[in-house]
């Protein structure tokens, strides 16, 4: 994860580790833990190439969820990567919902 703040980490943080003792819906608490071991942070400066991946996706995705009036292409060109059954968008998910 790309660091935004010490409140905003601290937060982010607390909330895995929640997530990793409870599990989730779907996931057990054990599964969680053997999948995920270690929850980091880096600076933006280190140029790691997968959160740019991340942010170059999660922009229009969150343009379109916060306005989605409005046109962008951006989320156009990854809303096909979003799975989708019968043409209706499951794997897009907004927190808190």
């Amino acid at each position: 994860m790309e660091r935004r703040g010490k409140k905003e980490d601290n937060k982010l943080l607390n909330y895995y580790n929640g997530l990793r003792n409870r599990g989730t819906k779907w996931v057990a608490p054990d599964r969680l833990k053997a999948r995920i071991r270690d929850f980091g942070f880096n600076n933006k400066k280190d140029n790691i190439i997968g959160l740019q991946i991340a942010d170059l996706i999660a922009y229009p995705v969150t343009i379109h969820l916060l306005h989605p009036e409005r046109h962008n292409p951006s989320y156009e060109a990854v809303k096909h990567n979003i799975f989708q059954d019968n043409g209706v968008l499951l794997g897009q998910k907004a927190i808190p919902h």
